[in-house]
């Protein structure tokens, strides 16, 4: 965030220039580069964060799946609401594509964020949702 103060205001500082050697005509100029200058920084520094949430699943090489290949590659993992989500002992099903995962194997992990994620598959046709490759279960389920 810090690189998003450091580059836009001087940006804005140099459009108000510009925009003053226009005359009176380029007040307006001047406004809107106080306004969008910042505004689009912000919406790409969102971007970036949104998309960086599961960093701590791409970061780690230990998260692999069933297959044995890496859990997930960027922006293949994101988090699910727990309500798509059915316990039973040690069996998790994950509801919208009825996959079933066991605690403690390959590919069914404890999340580090306290909520629940999946890192997809392949989507198929007919499905909202993809199927999962790999489960990450908050520390609060049974």
């Amino acid at each position: 965030m810090i690189w998003f103060v450091f580059f836009s205001l001087p940006l804005c500082f140099v459009v108000a220039w510009v925009a003053s050697q226009k005359g009176p005509s380029g007040i307006g100029s001047f406004l809107l580069s106080f306004l969008l200058i910042p505004l689009s920084g912000l919406l790409a520094a969102t971007a970036v964060l949104a998309h960086d949430e599961a960093h701590w699943i791409e970061r780690n090489r230990g998260y692999t799946a069933a297959t044995g290949q890496h859990c997930c590659g960027p922006q293949d993992c994101y988090r699910v609401p727990a309500d798509l989500f059915y316990e039973d002992g040690n069996v998790i099903t994950f509801l919208p594509t009825q996959q079933k995962f066991r605690r403690g194997s390959k590919g069914t992990y404890l999340s580090e964020t306290n909520d629940w994620w999946i890192c997809k598959g392949v989507q198929l046709p007919g499905l909202r949702y993809p199927p999962a490759v790999c489960l990450f279960y908050p520390f609060h389920s049974q």
